[in-house]
């Protein structure tokens, strides 16, 4: 079979980091993950991709009574509930659990592509009309800068350029631009001090599409294309 071509590529490498690639198709990427740095490259970029997106949702505290209900749910006599309140099970447990994760956080930062802020302060996805996330954003405050990370290349007119601004919080506040987006790639933005205090109370982001190099009145003037809420990076 034909390896796929790059987009293609890249959309088999999403799915195979997700899990809904199965079966035959899995083994088969799997086999040309091995084979070949490229789709192995394409592999770690959406596993860090993924990852950062699931470190921007908060976490959730199961309730008490869930814990409740699963220790009704064992029986006082069962094998598995005297080995669950065995104190050498957890003493054992503990060990193995912290080794897997000391090898699981090497093996993250090892893959995870060095270019990106490893701290950022605030995530936002960008999605268009459909929900379809185009872009990740992520702010580091502490270098007065943003990354922009591209999902999946973007259909752009000829003559045309795709610009960032930042939805202020504050009602009545006009928009600021951040600069513009590569259709195609990542890029790294140093912002201005005007943006930086815009940027830490901003509500939002927006992509509009201006006429090449960008709007020429300091407002958008073309169709906001991709928004996203901005929200803090978990800590």
């Amino acid at each position: 079979m034909a390896p796929p071509d790059p987009n293609r590529r890249h959309l088999i490498a999403a799915e195979y980091v997700l899990g809904t690639l199965r079966g035959a198709a899995r083994r088969r990427f799997e086999q040309l993950r091995d084979e070949d740095a490229s789709y192995c490259k394409e592999a770690d970029d959406w596993q860090a991709k993924l990852n950062l997106m699931a470190e921007a949702i908060p976490g959730i505290e199961p309730p008490p009574s869930l814990w409740r209900r699963i220790e009704r749910g064992i029986a006082d006599s069962s094998p598995v509930k005297i080995v669950w309140r065995s104190a050498a099970f957890w003493r054992g447990f503990s060990v193995v659990a912290g080794a897997v994760a000391a090898a699981l956080l090497i093996l993250f930062v090892q893959s995870r592509p060095p270019q990106l802020p490893s701290m950022p302060s605030q995530v936002a996805v960008l999605n268009d009309k459909d929900a379809k996330p185009a872009w990740v954003v992520r702010s580091d405050f502490a270098a007065h800068r943003i990354a922009v990370e591209t999902l999946r290349p973007q259909q752009q007119p000829a003559g045309t350029s795709f610009e960032l601004w930042m939805i202020p919080s504050t009602t009545g506040q006009p928009p600021m631009s951040l600069g513009l987006l590569s259709a195609q790639g990542d890029i790294r933005i140093t912002l201005s001090d005007p943006q930086f205090a815009v940027l830490r109370g901003a509500a939002a982001l927006a992509v509009s599409l201006e006429p090449a190099g960008g709007s020429q009145t300091g407002l958008p003037t073309g169709p906001v294309l991709y928004q996203g809420t901005l929200v803090p990076a978990a800590s």
